[in-house]
């Protein structure tokens, strides 16, 4: 089956990696920060919740079946969701007053 990802990565990959997909995460992400903002739990652990609240959304919206584009999802996009979502911290700390 690995050799058939191959031939159809480009039309899996485009099904996946969306503009809609990846601004709907931007929003959940947003979301979960504004929603983080009033808990009085440690900084570390609200990123961590936003986190969590970002790899459940990428796990049933932003999936595929086949293998190369889904390690793609599983390697870079949700190992590099925390650096996604410090950066959307940090743009709505200018925007938002005492975030």
């Amino acid at each position: 089956m690995f050799i058939f990802d191959i031939f159809n990565f480009k039309k899996s990959f485009e099904a996946v990696a969306t503009k809609e997909n990846f601004n709907s995460l931007r929003e959940i992400i947003k979301a979960a920060i504004i929603a983080q903002v009033k808990s009085k739990i440690p900084g570390e652990e609200k990123m961590n919740n936003v986190i969590n609240e970002a790899i459940a959304f990428i796990n049933t919206h932003i999936n595929s079946k086949n293998e190369i584009v889904q390690w793609i999802i599983d390697h870079v996009l949700i190992a590099g969701i925390r650096g996604f979502a410090q950066a959307i911290y940090e743009d709505l700390k200018q925007v938002v007053k005492g975030l």
